[in-house]
């Protein structure tokens, strides 16, 4: 990856779930909006300190590394985070960077080495009160971070006409300037008065748009004027990062048609929200041309073409015709490639997700499970659940694109996994809208559990494209109870369950043709194991493909480690007993069932047999060995798309 960002905090700072959600949206996407547009920068948390482990910052998997440092009086009094800090100075290079940020009046003194480095310092000490002035620090600090430019100011050129009759291009230019001398760390090009004396006029305008972010005031005289269009061209001509803000009033007679394809945002007398789409604008087109580059070396280098931006007509004037012009997510519409193609009907827009896509043919039809739960020890990794639930969606968005149907086992707890999926079902089912009865995912309910299922839910499942299928009670169920919902309190319902919730993952896993297992509880659970390592058995012995994904903890981290050698025989129960009603379970558990009771010594030799091939999943165990430890969504998208490319091609 070009770039990953980390942000630190002591386990106890009150704002500090909320900052690291919000940083995650702002760099990298909002996972409960999976068709907009996210920057995809990669955003980890490493958080504790009084007792608890802070997780070590492992750089490998980045060319770059920015960490966002938040110095509270927690942490400023917390020894475990002097001596981390101390450790964190040691990396730091031309491409590692610590950003401290000043949340107490005693931050600076945290540490002397530290002191050196320029603090991000906002108006008062709270990030949430000052998050506009914040991501402008952000944004600022990574765009000259990740284009080696850091010890130059970042310069906006402002475009704007001044012949309006109330002079309002002008005045609102100036307003502009001044905010950006007084409230940022950036930098202007505004009028005659920044032309250097002597010098060619045109070529110093032309000059400075090229290494400049380009920001329009369009006024409703703005393309009547020559030198206005002129800008305009010149930003488009270099590919400069650019916006518009709209100042027009009443009516146009002509707009000037190059100023589309950019971001567009109506003035509301507030210059932070301009400025910080602005720079968002310009870190996503300088990251996505780094990550875009990355991918068409991996994959083609000589089929592609870079647009790190979406295409448009002048688009034409900055590529290679004769190869495909790889440009970031979300895709165009087709109406627009259709338009496209009647300028050059020979040329090909992909984004990466339909690039993987077209080496991902052989998904087509199959049904691809996914085995997913939190995990208690997942911010030991890294995460949190806004992490794991991005990893989700991105697998599950890219299997869908291939041909792929998805399959569950879940519930039907709010902002549970099974509303996630139903939601990612909703929005790729419009892309078939004369065909109802195409269905991309499939939610398996155990007994009693779909019980709760009211013609509300199916109504809506069935809105999503949703195919939901209802497990009978297993026959140790009494025939007059298999039409009550019973809640696991005593021992004869946990049995219950157990035994429905092993028949459904059964039954699943003979209509699945792969299985993706991440997370996992590892105690707390209602079947007979944990859920997940009940279904990684059962995908096992039907010699189904299994992609182990452990850089998110829980049983997939353990099942790996297993697989790894790295894990003692009794660790798995001793996870489980940390519940301790478990071992009460499985007393009772297993005086029904003598041929087949809870044996932690048998599945502990059946993970153990046949080592990581025994995943029977397309790839090496070097491949395999990445996917256990690795944190980075593309690189674990990538490899599960190889992996189930090379299971199901036909030769």
């Amino acid at each position: 990856m070009p770039l990953s960002v980390y942000v630190l905090y002591h386990k106890d700072y009150i704002q500090g779930r909320e900052v690291y959600t919000d940083m995650y949206h702002l760099l990298c996407r909002n996972p409960e909006r999976p068709l907009t547009d996210g920057i995809d920068i990669p955003v980890f948390l490493r958080t504790g300190g009084d007792g608890q482990k802070i997780p070590k910052i492992e750089l490998g998997q980045s060319s770059k590394n920015a960490i966002f440092l938040l110095v509270d009086e927690l942490m400023y009094c917390c020894s475990d985070w002097k001596a981390y800090i101390e450790s964190l100075l040691t990396l730091v290079d031309s491409d590692t960077k610590i950003y401290p940020i000043s949340l107490f009046k005693y931050a600076y003194d945290i540490n002397a080495n530290l002191q050196k480095k320029q603090f991000i310092a906002l108006k008062s000490y709270s990030i949430k009160d000052n998050w506009g002035e914040f991501q402008t620090r952000v944004f600022d600090a990574l765009i000259r971070f990740i284009t080696g430019k850091e010890a130059e100011k970042l310069k906006l050129f402002i475009s704007h006409s001044k012949k309006e009759i109330d002079k309002l291009g002008e005045a609102k230019a100036k307003e502009l300037r001044d905010f950006i001398r007084t409230d940022t760390k950036l930098d202007s090009f505004f009028d005659a008065n920044d032309i250097v004396d002597g010098y060619d006029f045109e070529e110093q305008i032309k000059a400075n748009v090229e290494k400049s972010l380009f920001i329009v005031l369009e006024t409703n005289t703005y393309s009547e004027r020559e030198w206005c269009r002129i800008e305009a061209l010149a930003g488009k001509r270099n590919k400069v990062p650019g916006i518009v803000v709209s100042l027009i009033s009443g009516a146009v007679k002509r707009g000037f048609p190059y100023l589309g394809n950019v971001p567009l945002i109506r003035y509301n007398n507030n210059w932070s929200n301009i400025v910080n789409l602005l720079l968002r604008t310009a870190l996503n087109q300088y990251y996505q041309e780094k990550l875009l580059t990355q991918l068409k070396d991996s994959i083609a280098p000589d089929n592609y073409c870079i647009l790190p931006f979406s295409p448009e007509l002048l688009s034409f004037c900055l590529i290679d015709r004769n190869k495909k012009i790889l440009y970031p997510e979300p895709p165009l519409g087709t109406e627009e490639i259709e338009f496209l193609k009647i300028f050059d009907n020979s040329a090909s827009f992909i984004t990466p997700m339909q690039a993987y896509s077209e080496l991902s043919g052989s998904l087509k039809g199959k049904n691809i499970a996914i085995s997913i739960s939190d995990s208690e020890d997942i911010h030991d990794y890294g995460g949190d659940d806004v992490l794991l639930r991005d990893v989700t969606i991105e697998l599950s968005r890219h299997i869908l694109v291939a041909g792929g149907k998805l399959i569950y086992g879940g519930d039907l707890r709010a902002q549970g996994f099974t509303e996630l999926f139903a939601d990612l079902s909703c929005q790729y089912g419009q892309k078939e809208k004369s065909d109802r009865n195409t269905k991309y995912f499939t939610n398996y309910f155990a007994w009693p559990i779909y019980l709760n299922i009211t013609k509300t839910h199916e109504s809506d499942f069935e809105h999503s494209r949703v195919l939901i299928v209802k497990i009978e009670a297993p026959d140790e169920c009494p025939p007059d109870s298999k039409d009550t919902f019973i809640a696991p309190r005593t021992p004869e319902n946990n049995y219950l369950w157990a035994k429905s919730l092993s028949k459904m993952r059964e039954q699943m896993e003979n209509n699945s043709d792969a299985r993706i297992i991440l997370g996992g509880r590892t105690h707390g659970f209602k079947g007979k194991y944990a859920g997940i390592l009940e279904e990684y058995l059962i995908a096992k012995n039907k010699g189904n493909p299994i992609y182990l994904l452990g850089g998110f903890g829980g049983v997939s981290k353990i099942i790996a480690e297993i697989l790894e050698k790295k894990l003692p025989e009794s660790y798995l129960s001793d996870q489980a007993n940390i519940d301790t009603s478990y071992s009460d379970f499985v007393s009772y558990y297993n005086t029904k069932e003598n041929s087949n009771p809870i044996n932690y010594h048998a599945i502990f030799s059946d993970i153990s047999h046949g080592g990581i091939a025994s995943l029977n999943n397309g790839l090496s165990e070097d491949e395999n060995k990445i996917l256990f430890q690795s944190t980075n969504i593309l690189e674990i998208v990538a490899l599960v798309l190889k992996g189930l490319n090379n299971k199901f091609k036909t030769t």
